[in-house]
């Protein structure tokens, strides 16, 4: 079940960290959204930032009650070697 939350302008927005889409009781927020569309345009994304952000976080909501349904789930270093990866993919350094 996906429960879409009209996105507008920020300045419009009244509760940044309001929910902004439910998926599967699971809540994605304005704050979210924005701040996957403003890694999407630093990355040289194209298109509707907006739209491609709500969709890939609503996919990884999925995926994550996907795993959890199958008792799937990464370990602790499992997500620190792919922050890693994504790291040294862009040559960030990760803050500590």
């Amino acid at each position: 079940l996906i429960l879409l939350a009209p996105l507008t302008a920020t300045a419009q927005i009244s509760n940044i960290y309001g929910t902004a889409i439910t998926v599967n009781e699971r809540v994605i927020t304005h704050f979210e959204i924005l701040q996957r569309a403003q890694m999407l345009q630093l990355f040289g994304a194209k298109g509707d930032l907006q739209a491609n952000a709500k969709n890939t976080l609503i996919d990884e909501r999925l995926y994550l009650q996907a795993g959890a349904d199958l008792g799937v789930l990464p370990s602790e270093s499992d997500i620190q070697a792919g922050m890693d990866e994504f790291s040294a993919r862009g040559n960030y350094q990760p803050i500590n």
